[in-house]
């Protein structure tokens, strides 16, 4: 009877799985099938194998073939999900309640099946696990995907809205950063919270409120406060000659305190690690279809590097 072995069952999404397959016919050729539904959202994909000797197949250790990625790759088969056409409604897979777990499903296929054939295959043997924590959340409203994950890392968050959301303004436009200041403060003698400051996280648009927090909050900037600044040199959405020039303007004997990562081949949605890549995404506020650039594999890899140097960034300066 054909096995298949995932380890660990239950984990959290910047965690890697070992996905193993057993008791195969020697050099057969298999496809490994990866489903997640999350409401209207349905993504896929797919990893093409030739087993060993043994009728074996390794996720990680033995190269995919074809399929939605190639090469070695122990998660490949979760940065490569995408939407499948005619039936997910989001080119986005968003975890809004992230309280419940994603339900990843495997299968195998007999032979190496296209991708676009795979509704139409019969698998082999199929089974589920639980990737806990959560993935992409909306772009507005409460985001808090990231929120919930470094929480399960051990700090205390508070995800913060601050558009289109409850009485919230409904652009940018009219955000008041006092709005931001008061979130800092509130979060800040929370008891929680260890004393000695906070740091703040942000994507996009984010990203550039958490600038002008670390400038401006309770003399953050005067008593030197630290910035990773990371970006991907594909981005089609900012310049990533940005980032240079926004050190260049700052104060010379502040800049040893800007780490600088640029990543080649990523584009503008660094994500959490082993999620899939977007490299566009219909953005509600604007009311248009956003190219975020980046090459899938590159981007995969910055997503993984990323979030290594955001965990070791607040470890490092949040425990001073």
């Amino acid at each position: 009877m054909v096995c298949l072995n995932v380890n660990p069952r239950v984990a959290l999404v910047d965690e890697k799985v070992s996905i193993t397959v057993n008791s195969l016919r020697p050099q057969q050729r298999v496809t490994i099938l990866l489903r997640v539904e999350e409401g209207k959202v349905v993504f896929n994909s797919c990893a093409h194998f030739l087993t060993d000797q043994q009728g074996q197949v390794n996720v990680s250790q033995h190269a995919s073939l074809g399929g939605t990625y190639r090469g070695v790759d122990s998660m490949g088969l979760f940065w490569s999900l995408k939407p499948v056409p005619g039936i997910s409604k989001a080119s986005l897979l968003r975890k809004i309640d992230v309280t419940t777990p994603l339900v990843f499903r495997l299968s195998v296929l007999d032979d190496h099946v296209p991708f676009d054939d795979l509704r139409l295959s019969t698998p082999v043997v199929k089974g589920h696990f639980l990737q806990c924590s959560t993935c992409l959340a909306q772009r507005e409203g409460v985001t808090e995907f990231r929120a919930a994950l470094l929480a399960s890392r051990g700090f205390a968050c508070f995800a913060l809205a601050y558009f289109r959301y409850d009485d919230l303004p409904t652009s940018l436009a009219d955000i008041d950063f006092d709005y931001f200041l008061n979130a800092v403060d509130w979060l800040a003698s929370h008891p929680s919270v260890q004393p000695g400051g906070i740091g703040v996280v942000g994507t996009s648009k984010g990203g550039e409120l958490a600038f002008l927090l670390g400038m401006s909050t309770d003399q953050a900037w005067t008593n030197n406060a630290k910035i990773l600044y990371l970006c991907g040199e594909d981005d089609s959405v900012w310049r990533t000659d940005f980032a240079n020039t926004f050190i260049v303007t700052c104060p010379e004997e502040k800049r040893k305190n800007i780490e600088l990562i640029v990543y080649p081949g990523a584009g503008h949605l660094i994500e959490p690690p082993y999620m899939p890549v977007s490299t566009s995404l219909n953005n509600k506020a604007l009311g248009m279809k956003m190219v975020m650039g980046g090459q899938t594999e590159a981007h995969a890899a910055a997503q993984e590097d990323a979030w290594r140097r955001l965990l070791h960034f607040l470890e490092t300066h949040l425990s001073q």
